[in-house]
């Protein structure tokens, strides 16, 4: 009445002379070696769950005692949830040792699923590990991307301030090839535009046209500076208007192209006579 592991073979010599059978009692010491070969917790029972007994097991203390009401059929099916023997989660599977024979006997071929999720833990610690690294690695370069982007576009903003003030004469600084440094590009394109046009409307605004002197306008505001420089240092001040007698016989003799020409000439002349401290400008006509 003990469960036994039985191995027959043939004797011949050459003819069948003989069978020999070989029995193994299975106990616990056939548990544990295959135990040793496998990594599972193997046990045998024997007889329904009304009167089972545990004929042999890798189990200890409250997971044997436990074995005795487990419930076989949930190991039956692939992915059975993982039963609970004694505080302790196993998975596993039944293996029917003696298919429609009366009692029946099983193996239960076990395994603590925390021991084999143990495995994990430090896959898991490592994923947990990379995903801190890419994280921190992605606010790194993050950051650098924000702070190459709205570098440029500080220095874009500023250099729109400063023409908006008025101020033409430095460049917006953004380097690269990028559509930052395009757009500083034509930024400082439209800069110098937009200088020069000034010049030439201050130019136009205050200078004249045909000699190149200060205009009657700049003249205004250059002699109510001197004025009041020499109201306010004592100092003396002369004033010098000059005209050009016989001027309109020249223009209806020899055309304006003619009388162009003699404004500039003494235009020119007026230049090197006068010191350089001298304001000189064309007020209008001759």
């Amino acid at each position: 009445d003990v469960p036994m592991q039985v191995v027959v073979v043939t004797v011949r010599a050459p003819d069948l002379i003989a069978w020999l059978a070989v029995g193994f009692e299975i106990d616990d010491r056939l548990a544990r070696d295959l135990h040793g070969l496998t990594g599972l917790d193997v046990s045998f029972l024997r007889g329904a769950a009304a009167d089972r007994s545990i004929v042999a097991s890798t189990l200890e203390g409250q997971p044997r005692r436990a074995l005795r009401g487990l419930a076989l059929a949930e190991y039956r099916l692939p992915g059975a949830a993982p039963v609970e023997l004694g505080g302790v989660r196993f998975g596993g599977r039944v293996v029917d040792l003696s298919p429609g024979s009366q009692p029946p006997m099983h193996a239960v071929l076990q395994r603590p699923v925390d021991d084999k999720l143990a495995a994990f833990a430090w896959l898991r610690q490592r994923l947990v590990a990379l995903a801190l690294c890419s994280l921190l690695v992605a606010i790194l370069l993050g950051g650098l991307l924000a702070r190459g982007i709205t570098r440029p576009l500080a220095r874009l903003h500023q250099g729109a301030r400063r023409v908006g003030e008025g101020d033409y004469g430095e460049p917006v600084a953004v380097g690269g090839c990028d559509e930052l440094g395009a757009l500083a590009h034509r930024f400082n394109g439209m800069r110098e535009e937009i200088a020069a046009r000034e010049q030439d409307i201050l130019r136009l605004a205050y200078q004249d046209a045909l000699t190149g002197l200060p205009n009657r306008a700049r003249f205004n505001e250059e002699l109510d500076a001197a004025i009041r420089g020499a109201l306010g240092s004592g100092a003396a001040l002369a004033l010098l208007v000059l005209g050009l007698d016989r001027f309109k016989p020249i223009n209806d003799a020899l055309g304006h192209r003619a009388g162009d020409h003699v404004l500039c000439q003494v235009a020119l002349r007026l230049r090197q006579l006068a010191p350089p401290s001298a304001i000189l400008a064309r007020l209008g006509g001759d």
